[in-house]
């Protein structure tokens, strides 16, 4: 069974213990996170504010049966408030713009200060700790934001390290431009040296107290890799000689900051295989920032537990259901839900706990940045790309709907630099590609059908679908006009002042085959997959790539989400709503007939290799399985 742990601030002024105790048994919460924030005053952080009497509620709640894990809510610093002054040396971005709030570790002046707080909390009788996501070194908030830090102790240490003395500017230009060079390996070693000392540094203080404090770390995809690709190591850092805690990055409230729901949900499961997994305690972020329902729907945070229930890829979650300043029943939305889908949570766990997932391999590789061709002429934007590189075919595949695994017997899917990366032999049942990672699989000796490949600057208004004949209207892509060999089948055109092939179909002389696409996956628009031609088109190039059928697709609606499990008597199938309108009739499509058909959620009608459900309502789960 999966634990909840809760969120809520302590020590604001509407803190109340009674009042939360109440609710915490409502929602039937494992931990309590209580929530506790550094204080700067007279240019320091104050190492005792925020403490009275937080021995005493960690007792009482531990009495009251829940594990207590205070939460450092800054460490580093989100970049908040930005009229908070201080004596330390502040973060600073690559542009040279000052993180307000945001202090470097290479200060020790800062870093002794934090440690001795972390360090008091400790003695208020904490047995876990948890540090929140501004343990990082980039995005700090604010004129903060971007890639960092190049304050002077840094700007020191990579002249020192690349043996040559460069300004800000050109430590950026030689970073953030071309390919794999000393200058980046110096930058990942430098950022990595940066936050495992901190990281080391406080392990040593909490050691002074007690070598058995838990303490933990909350993710961030920086970490992952632009910063040094450090996050499994922090984390086995700070735990220590304890069970290791780590709270991944991808949150409910993405969904109302430009990311799709599904996007959300796919990169929640690609973190949580992205981090060392020995010896460790993942918990996924729930998190509704800035937590009223106004802000970020309760159907989120529900469709958010339930889809990663499903997969199985998480221990918990950490399930912000509590409005931070206000008292805990001014927003009990989050928490009526919660309590309302418990059943519905618990029987989607045990549904899915048995099989493997199945659906298009989506091959995702979390460190790019060492080895990255930065072909932009402006560094700066070549930084704000690298700072965000992870993750790129999570897009295509929340767009096209289509159910995903990491992994198994269905197409690749790669995207950019990932190509980079993927063995020859993942591509054995076939692989869908964009125009970058086509041209990286190509030089690397794997053909795949392109005769000549070029930059084109057209205005494009529509794709021409053969197969359907049909126009639709289209996004203005970043792509390339491609030649293709011999062989190659055309399937879209992008149609501008000229016409030229958007996707392609190919077997190379080994039998690999690829569906081509002849944009750049990770700039263009992604209106480019929320497409229903384009759902259509890969439901039919899935079984020409390898041979199979998708498990299950439903092609014709706007953001659905497919989850699916192979069992050995059938198949169970997850179907969320994700869209604001009802779906008046769905047919999923199967890869084979089936005999019979079990509920979960909603009803229908099987009928051999096709399961109709008519009325699903916004932000709504379906779930059956089918039997042989």
């Amino acid at each position: 069974m999966r634990t909840v742990s809760v969120p809520v601030i302590y020590n604001n002024g509407n803190f109340d213990r009674i009042a939360l105790l109440k609710t915490l048994r409502r929602t039937g919460a494992n931990r309590v996170m209580l929530a506790i924030y550094r204080v700067v005053k007279n240019g320091r952080v104050q190492t005792a504010e925020n403490m009275a009497g937080l021995a005493e509620e960690i007792a009482f709640f531990e009495g009251e049966g829940f594990e207590v894990c205070v939460w450092i809510g800054e460490t580093i610093g989100h970049g908040w408030p930005i009229n908070e002054t201080s004596d330390y040396t502040n973060v600073v971005n690559i542009r040279g713009n000052v993180g307000y709030a945001a202090y470097c570790p290479t200060d020790e002046k800062f870093t002794d200060d934090i440690c001795e707080w972390i360090k008091n909390v400790a003695k208020a009788g904490a047995k876990q700790i948890l540090l929140d996501d501004d343990f990082r070194m980039t995005n700090h908030g604010g004129d903060g934001s971007s890639a960092s830090c190049l304050c002077e102790n840094h700007m020191k240490i990579f002249c020192s390290l690349v043996g040559e003395e460069l300004s800000r500017e050109e430590i950026v230009k030689k970073v953030f431009s071309g390919g794999k060079s000393k200058y980046r390996d110096a930058w990942l070693e430098m950022m990595k040296d940066t936050v495992l000392s901190f990281a080391k540094k406080i392990r040593a203080a909490v050691d002074e107290v007690d070598r058995g404090i838990r303490i933990g770390l909350c993710g961030t995809a920086s970490m992952m890799d632009v910063d040094g690709a450090a996050t499994s190591d922090a984390v086995k850092i700070l735990a220590g000689k304890n069970k290791r805690l780590w709270r991944s990055f991808g949150a409910p409230y993405w969904a109302k900051n430009g990311f799709d729901l599904a996007q959300v949900l796919l990169t929640e499961r690609l973190a949580a295989r992205w981090i060392d997994r020995e010896n460790l305690e993942i918990i996924c972020e729930g998190d509704t920032y800035p937590r009223p329902r106004l802000a970020c729907p309760a159907a989120y945070l529900e469709i958010f537990d339930q889809a990663l229930a499903a997969d199985g890829c998480y221990d918990g979650i950490l399930k912000y259901m509590l409005e931070y300043a206000a008292p805990y029943d001014y927003e009990t939305g989050f928490v009526d839900r919660h309590v309302k889908n418990a059943a519905l949570l618990k029987a989607i766990e045990e549904t899915f706990k048995e099989g493997d997932a199945v659906g298009l391999n989506l091959f995702e590789r979390a460190e790019c940045f060492r080895n990255a061709e930065l072909t932009g002429g402006d560094p700066y934007a070549n930084a704000e790309y690298a700072v965000w590189a992870g993750g790129h075919g999570v897009h295509f595949a929340a767009g096209v709907c289509a159910p995903v695994a990491f992994g198994g017997d269905y197409p690749a899917v790669v995207i950019g630099e990932n190509a980079r990366y993927i063995e020859k032999s993942a591509l054995k049942n076939g692989a869908i590609v964009d125009v970058v990672a086509a041209k990286i699989l190509q030089e690397r000796g794997i053909d795949v059908g392109m005769e000549s490949i070029t930059p084109v600057r057209d205005i494009v208004g529509t794709e021409h679908f053969l197969s359907e004949n049909i126009h639709v209207t289209t996004a203005q892509p970043v792509y390339f006009h491609v030649e293709t060999k011999n062989g190659a089948e055309t399937l879209t055109y992008l149609e501008g002042k000229n016409r030229h092939t958007g996707a392609y179909r190919y077997v190379n002389a080994e039998g690999l085959r690829f569906l081509v696409y002849a944009f750049d996956g990770e700039r263009s628009d992604k209106m480019l997959y929320r497409c229903y031609a384009r759902q259509r088109e890969i439901v039919r190039e899935t079984e020409w790539l390898c041979g199979r059928k998708l498990p299950a697709s439903c092609a014709g609606h706007p953001d659905i989400y497919l989850f699916c499990k192979q069992t050995e008597d059938g198949l169970a199938v997850g179907f969320w709503n994700l869209f604001p309108d009802d779906i008046p009739l769905a047919e999923i499509a199967l890869s084979r007939p089936y005999g019979a058909v079990e509920w979960l959620s909603g009803k229908g009608e099987l009928c051999g290799d096709k399961v109709k459900i008519e009325e699903i309502a916004p932000y709504t789960f379906v779930g059956f399985k089918v039997k042989l």
